[in-house]
């Protein structure tokens, strides 16, 4: 056979070249329009189907037992945290009741040995009158707890008998205090009397319970009364 020119073995394989590339270009689409139909092949997922594939989830992420959502999940532990708290509570609340009556009976046990021992205490109580219609006239008592002892310008029998009785003094009125033995203590009381009463250069309130005190001094009416306590 004839050897082919120069000019022609250019042209064939230019020919050769365009084949090649052709054959690409056609793969390339046949292989696009392929994706593009299988794409179109699969049935998009539907927003119901997406949300019951959710359902199976937990709050953590894993497969729920017996198809429960993440609201029963919480809804469970939120009640569980409720339960917890008020175990607790009511834990709380016995302890501190039992502190209480634990406590309470230590104080009542306190109390009463506190109100036994002012029982017990007794006191010879003197008062002596240094000046006014009085002068000089004394008056003693050994009070008991509880016991009153009435002051005024009254003559009825229990201030002459069982209480101090100042008829002279006009100053005074008619019930114008008292004294009396409290858990172990002494105390006066002025009974809204018109003139007062004075106790160590104290002016004194109405129904206002005052300490008596060895050495102490009390005014009524025009009376000044020197006070002594001594113990039995």
């Amino acid at each position: 056979s004839a050897t082919p020119r120069p000019a022609e073995r250019t042209s064939n394989r230019t020919m050769t070249t365009r084949k090649a590339k052709t054959s690409a270009s056609v793969a390339q689409t046949a292989n696009k329009r392929q994706k593009s139909s299988d794409a179109e092949n699969v049935a998009p997922v539907p927003a119901a189907a997406a949300a019951d594939k959710g359902k199976g989830k937990t709050a953590s992420g894993g497969a729920a037992g017996h198809d429960q959502t993440v609201s029963d999940y919480l809804q469970g532990r939120c009640e569980a945290m409720c339960q917890e708290i008020q175990d607790h509570a009511d834990g709380l609340i016995v302890r501190l009741k039992g502190d209480y009556e634990r406590q309470a009976a230590e104080l009542r046990r306190d109390a009463n040995v506190s109100t036994e021992t002012a029982a017990a205490t007794r006191y010879e109580l003197t008062l002596t009158a240094n000046s006014g219609p009085h002068i000089s006239k004394e008056w003693k008592f050994e009070p008991i707890n509880g016991q009153q002892i009435p002051i005024g310008r009254s003559k009825a029998k229990k201030y002459r008998e069982q209480g101090i009785s100042l008829g002279k003094d006009s100053g005074v009125s008619i019930s114008h205090g008292k004294i009396e033995m409290r858990e172990g203590k002494l105390l006066f009381t002025d009974l809204d009397s018109s003139n007062g009463t004075t106790y160590n250069n104290a002016e004194l309130e109405s129904h206002t319970p005052v300490e008596l005190t060895d050495g102490g001094v009390l005014i009524l009416g025009d009376g000044e009364f020197a006070v002594a306590i001594a113990k039995l």
